[in-house]
Parts: C-alpha cells; structure tokens; sequence
C-alpha cells in the first residue's frame, strides 16, 4: 500500500513538472516569436524593432511590462501600439509612464503627446506637458537639445492664441520661448513686435535689451533699435520670422 501511495505521489510530481515545463517552453517560445530577448547586461526583457504589433494580445502586453518595468522605451513601444490602433487613452497613459521614467530619453516621447492633444483638442493638457518639460529643463539643465523643439512648440501655442486674439496669451508664451532659448533672437524679435503691435513701445525696447546681452543673438536684434537703444527702428511685422522659427527640428 505505501508502495503505491509513493508511486502516486511520483507521478503527481511528474506530471506537474512535465506541465510546468511545458508551459515555461511555451511561454518562452511566444517571447522569441514575437522577437523579444534577454538583455543579459540588464536581466531583463526586451523586443526586437521587427515585432509584429498585430500579434501582441494583451496577455503578452502584461508581460511585456512586467519584464521591463523601469525602461522608458518599452512603455513607448506600447503607446505607439495602442496608438496605432486609435486607443488614445490607453497610448496616453503609456507615454506619460515613459516621461516620467526618463524625462530625457527621447523628445519623441513629448512630440507624440502634443500631436493626440491637437488631434483631440486637448490644449490646456498641452500646454501642461509643455510646463511641466519646461521646467524639467530649467532644473536640470541636462537637455539642452530639447530646449529649441520646445521654444518652437511654445511659439506656435503663442500663435493660436493670436489668432484668437488672446495677445496677452500669446505674450506668455513667447517669452516662455525666449526664457528656454534666450540666445536664439528671432524669439526676442516676434515678441517686440507682438508689443509694439499693441502699442506697448516700452516693453518692446525692454525685450530687444534683453536680447543684447547674448552675443549670437545681439546684432539682429540692435538692427531695431535706435537713439542710443531708446528707441525702436524699421521692427518687422509679427510673423515676419516664422520660416525661422518653423525650420527648427523636432528632433
């Protein structure tokens, strides 16, 4: 009788490990299908650029995050999933987990936000991303190749408002520009005009001041002022830099 309760026994263990192994395998096998490998450096999961997104299902989607949590680019692998299948929410939540992960590791991050923002309309969500990068820079000082893409996206949000003549709006905005890009003087220059435009000479000439204590940015904008920089001269209409502003890259 004992014989044969410790044969039973054996063969429940059998069996359990012959299914666990099994399901390991499998589940194994459905990582490498989808191109995805250890990262031995990291002791974690990654995929290949080659996935297919149409095979992921959400089993795979959980396992994906549970192997890599911590490292922004899966999380944007899977905003750009769920965006490709116009699950903006879902696409939204899994960039904002990117940023806050690395708020630096990839402009692109920030981009594809604004883009579903504009598609929706969601300005005000916008332009709380746009702050919250702003002063991510500000602190840190640790990305200055986001601080032109960024400028430009402020000037164009100063923009909108102009054109719904918000001007005071679109004031806050520029100098936000010119605060995150202050050596750059097209900037300096729309904003002098927005001023002068509504009849605000003293804050035009205080801008264009400020624009002449950078030396990359100073000779373009000494070109308006006059009478010993008490006086604005021949300034250009507002709109007048924007192929400039428009040229900066998105990264």
């Amino acid at each position: 009788m004992e014989k044969r309760n410790n044969f039973i026994i054996y063969m429940f263990l059998f069996i359990t490990l012959v299914l666990f192994f099994y399901a390991f395998v499998s589940t194994i096998n459905s990582f490498f299908n989808l191109g995805i490998y250890f990262k031995v450096n990291k002791d974690f999961l990654i995929f290949k650029r080659d996935i297919n997104l149409r095979q992921i299902d959400d089993i795979t989607i959980d396992r994906i995050v549970f192997f890599n949590r911590g490292e922004a680019e899966v999380y944007r692998f899977l905003g750009d999933y769920f965006k490709g299948k116009n699950e903006v929410d879902k696409a939204l939540s899994f960039y904002k987990e990117a940023i806050i992960l690395d708020p630096f590791y990839n402009y692109d991050f920030y981009k594809k936000q604004f883009n579903i923002y504009d598609r929706l309309g969601k300005n005000k969500e916008k332009e709380k991303l746009l702050l919250f990068l702003f002063e991510k820079i500000k602190k840190s000082n640790y990305a200055p190749n986001f601080s032109a893409p960024l400028a430009k996206e402020m000037y164009l949000i100063g923009q909108s408002y102009l054109s719904d003549d918000q001007w005071e709006e679109t004031v806050f905005w520029w100098h936000k520009a010119i605060e995150i890009m202050p050596g750059w003087s097209y900037f300096y220059v729309e904003t002098a005009s927005l001023y002068l435009e509504f009849s605000r000479e003293e804050k035009a000439i205080m801008v264009l001041k400020n624009c002449l204590a950078f030396p990359d940015a100073r000779s373009h904008c000494q070109e308006f002022l006059n009478d010993g920089n008490n006086t604005i001269y021949n300034l250009t209409p507002v709109g007048s830099w924007c192929r400039e502003i428009f040229s900066i890259p998105d990264l």
